[in-house]
């Protein structure tokens, strides 16, 4: 479903991590690699047995992790749906079947406040979307492209299908500065 075309106005859009995302997550997949090969390094120096065994196993996972983390994540949308690709894979949904697009909004008692999109299904099931995210410190945002990019999301589902029962729909507030939930 992700390579969907769209008629009229609401052409395909792509949404990716901004250079500062992309490099945070970079770094973090350098140092799990690095993690990941010193363990199975050091399990060589450890001897024989189950807790070396054990080492090159976790050594392994960290090097997947590490590995996973440089995936591109991306969010495309178009007329007809959503699709994305992410750390643990790829979602898809047709908008008929989106029951709500949520802000997300973690304050982990203080900075930085990290911004994300929910999108809930008919069926129950949700899933948050790899990109467009937000993360800000103080007043400063590494995407500070997000409300637009939030509005151009619930734009597509409004007029792809859009809630239909009102009551059910959230708020669709797209301020993060205002705080909106």
């Amino acid at each position: 479903m992700c390579a969907m075309a769209s008629p009229g106005p609401y052409q395909p859009v792509t949404f990716e991590a901004n250079s500062a995302q992309r490099a945070r997550r970079r770094v973090l997949g350098f140092v799990f690699l690095v993690i990941g090969a010193g363990m199975i390094a050091f399990s060589g120096k450890a001897g024989t047995g189950r807790g070396t065994a054990g080492l090159i196993v976790a050594g392994l996972c960290f090097a997947v992790l590490g590995a996973l983390a440089n995936r591109r994540a991306h969010t495309m949308i178009d007329a007809q749906g959503i699709c994305t690709s992410g750390l643990w894979g790829r979602r898809s949904c047709r908008w008929i079947d989106v029951t709500d697009v949520e802000l997300k909004i973690d304050a982990n008692d203080g900075p930085p406040m990290a911004y994300k999109i929910k999108i809930h299904r008919r069926d129950g099931r949700s899933f948050t979307l790899p990109a467009p995210t937000d993360s800000a410190t103080r007043n400063r945002h590494d995407n500070p492209e997000f409300n637009q990019q939030l509005a151009v999301i619930n734009s597509y589902w409004l007029n792809g299908a859009g809630p239909q029962h009102p009551e059910q729909a959230r708020s669709l507030c797209t301020n993060v500065q205002d705080g909106c939930r």
